[in-house]
């Protein structure tokens, strides 16, 4: 699973699998907030097809420009 790359996620991820019950709602949140930056937006289709078609292409660019500086970074 890639969203687990970070030690401590990993671990509470690990620990909440053998026994949930003993994750605090911060350790949850951890977890949820971490895996859910990894998913894409799955509305962004329905507001980039609201725009009008000179936004839809700016929108596409800055999309492409802040993944390109994310590789870069990782």
């Amino acid at each position: 699973m890639a969203f687990l790359e970070h030690p401590y996620i990993a671990s509470l991820a690990s620990q909440g699998l053998s026994n949930p019950a003993s994750l605090t709602l911060d350790d949850v949140r951890a977890i949820c907030a971490t895996a859910l930056t990894r998913v894409p937006d799955h509305r962004r289709r329905e507001i980039v097809a609201a725009r009008p078609a000179y936004e839809q292409v700016d929108m596409e660019l800055a999309i492409a420009r802040y993944c390109g500086a994310m590789d870069q970074a990782a």
